[in-house]
């Protein structure tokens, strides 16, 4: 072999080795091939068989140094016979020494069965769940200072079978910022027609991977999908704020005109309880759904907050999402009387507000079929009369008044509404309630007004954001004008703050578009 062919068949080889080393690379299906881990690492088991005492936090694992949680599976005795066992057991997973878990949650909401229900089929990469109530979670996790998983009961001593298989890396070879976390809600008897439900929110950058959710059906004003679906609000403190909107619940799951049992491999719907003959103060309809976001990523860079559609029903959720720096809570954990079916949980019982989010009154809804009628005057610029109401026969809110079905059938104020990473949502303060999705406002605006307290007259910087008309004045003068986009667009602009109080007022429409008649827009005052 000449010298020439001989190193020709070094670089050869020396390609096809480093090829090799990129496909034997930790690359995580789906979204979690972000996560950068180690491809280099031991394989190792944790096993554990004991009961769990009451009121007791007892460690099931402990993983030591660097490394990443691969496989979790558990079973519970007997929670076939009585599954309300999976609510008793409270779970909680701590990473890097942590003192707050990443997560907390009922054992079996974290596994998509909610509200105590038998066990069904999911059949995901991520959780995996026998009908003979076997649960797996695949959820990659990992941890630079060791990651802790404790199991609680809130009621008797129960019994329980643990596994984790986890991967072990050389010290200082874990580059991977961001934390599994995972957040546990439940409301039953969600408060109005409209008012979405809330499943989470983060500070930080991050991605976000999928959700569990368990709806006991009981308003019977329409279906249970006929509120929308997701509603996810990004980056609302950057100029890259954005949102997602979606259409119906069925849709969000990928199903059509209702649901079915059935499990895929991103989207399924492992039980559908239908009673024929409801009893009293029974759910009509009982089931759970889950999507993951193995296909189609949902990335954040600042923020998010996650909103769902919801009737006046029995909702339970988990959503599970990967983020830098430490979770901020959601809600406080329900104790087991308020985790258990036929109790009521109002809406807000146990949540914890998300601090320095600005407070705004909001007035409307007026007709804005077109740019005229946009630009007609209306009542709320002539000053802020929070007791003035005028009708709101017209369009769509006309038909519903003829059809009886609810309120609104006037137009007044709405006060203390508070934005959520400078995002203000105005469609669950002005829907209607007509049947499906007619029910959210569309060839509509409505005026929100906020008031500044500025030390000293000065000049500041404002982002502002929007995909439909928008006007803003500044005590009383127009300074922006915007106009009809398609898609959600932020923008800077310079205003001058007297000293005192600045009144500004915003005037946004709703119109049919790329966003599914999302009603959003961002205000944020700037250095």
């Amino acid at each position: 072999m000449s010298g020439r062919s001989a190193l020709l068949g070094i670089v050869t080889i020396s390609l096809l080795l480093s090829a090799a080393s990129l496909l034997m690379a930790d690359t995580v299906p789906g979204p979690f091939g972000i996560l950068r881990l180690p491809a280099d690492y031991e394989s190792h088991r944790s096993t554990f068989r004991t009961r769990i005492n009451r009121m007791q936090e007892t460690v099931v694992a402990d993983l030591e140094g660097e490394g990443c949680l691969r496989h979790m599976w558990m079973t519970i005795a007997g929670v076939r016979q009585k599954p309300i066992n999976g609510l008793i057991l409270t779970m909680r997973i701590y990473s890097d020494g942590n003192e707050k878990p990443d997560v907390e949650t009922p054992v079996t909401p974290f596994f998509g069965m909610h509200h105590g229900h038998l066990a069904g089929t999911i059949n995901s990469p991520y959780l995996q769940v026998t009908n003979r109530s076997g649960f797996n979670c695949y959820f990659p996790m990992p941890y630079k200072k060791g990651l802790r998983i404790t199991l609680q009961s809130e009621s008797e001593r129960i019994g329980i079978w643990f596994q984790a298989d986890y991967h072990k890396y050389k010290t200082g070879s874990l580059i991977e910022p961001r934390r599994f976390h995972a957040a546990y809600r439940r409301v039953n008897r969600a408060k109005n027609y409209g008012k979405p439900y809330h499943l989470g929110h983060g500070i930080g950058r991050g991605v976000i991977v999928g959700m569990t959710l368990g709806v006991r059906v009981f308003d019977t004003a329409d279906a249970w999908y006929h509120c929308g679906g997701d509603l996810v609000l990004m980056d609302g403190r950057t100029n890259g704020a954005h949102l997602l909107s979606g259409i119906g619940g069925e849709d969000y799951f990928g199903t059509a005109w209702g649901q079915e049992v059935f499990y895929n491999r991103s989207i399924g719907t492992p039980y559908y309880d239908v009673a024929e003959t409801p009893e009293p103060d029974k759910p009509l309809i009982e089931f759970a759904a889950y999507r993951f976001f193995d296909r189609d990523p949902i990335a954040f860079a600042d923020s998010f907050s996650y909103d769902f559609g919801s009737l006046a029903n029995d909702m339970s959720s988990v959503l599970y999402w990967y983020q830098e720096g430490p979770a901020i809570s959601v809600s406080r954990l329900p104790p087991l009387h308020d985790r258990v079916p036929d109790v009521l949980v109002p809406d807000g019982k146990y949540d914890i507000t998300l601090e320095g989010g600005r407070i705004w009154n909001l007035c409307g809804p007026f007709s804005c079929k077109d740019k005229n009628e946009f630009d007609r005057k209306e009542f709320p610029e002539d000053g802020i009369d929070i007791s003035q109401v005028a009708s709101a026969n017209f369009g769509q809110y006309a038909e519903a008044v003829t059809k009886k079905l609810g309120p609104p059938t006037v137009t007044r104020w709405k006060q203390g509404v508070q934005s959520v990473f400078n995002f203000v949502d105005l469609t669950p303060h002005f829907r209607s309630r007509m049947r499906t999705n007619a029910g959210f406002p569309i060839d509509v605006s409505a005026y929100a007004a906020t008031i500044v307290d500025s030390d000293a007259a000065k000049r500041i910087r404002l982002r502002l954001g929007h995909d439909d008309w928008f006007n803003l004045w500044l005590n009383g003068k127009l300074i922006y004008e915007g106009k009809e986009q398609n898609g959600f667009k932020t923008t800077e602009i310079e205003v001058n703050l007297a000293k005192g109080d600045n009144l500004f007022m915003a005037k946004a429409a709703n119109c049919e578009n790329t966003n599914f008649r999302a009603w959003v827009f961002l205000f944020d005052l700037l250095p």
